[in-house]
């Protein structure tokens, strides 16, 4: 699970806005400072994750109207950790496919932000 607390004010989402990402997997519980890189309303949305001096990821999404009242969601992760950090992460959360573990991650992140825009409606 994630979630995310503003590291400034910010009267909204902008480049450079920095926020923390509060991460737990198991009983293992952790920090990260997230950094907006892209924020091109209302088509996109990115940001940078770093550990410390580490740059572990971006993580993205992309708005896209259908033209019939939907909008298309797609959620994007880039793992910028080197080699060897990955394979150590893995070994210590127990996630040794980063990927399916990701992408189940995505499926209910994208679930929820359906449920709340239809809720919305």
């Amino acid at each position: 699970g994630r979630l995310a607390e503003r590291r400034r004010p910010a009267h909204g989402p902008a480049v450079g806005a920095r926020f923390v990402g509060k991460n737990r997997k198991g009983l293992a519980r952790w920090s990260t400072t997230c950094t907006v890189v892209d924020c091109t309303s209302p088509s996109s949305f990115a940001f940078d994750v770093t550990s410390g001096p580490i740059k572990v990821a971006r993580w993205g999404y992309t708005f896209r109207d259908q033209g019939d009242g939907t909008t298309l969601v797609t959620e994007r992760f880039e793992d910028h950790r080197k080699a060897w950090a990955a394979k150590l992460t893995g070994i210590i959360l127990r996630t040794p496919d980063r990927a399916a573990h990701n992408r189940a991650g995505m499926e209910a992140t994208l679930n929820k932000l359906a449920v709340a825009a239809s809720a919305a409606s």
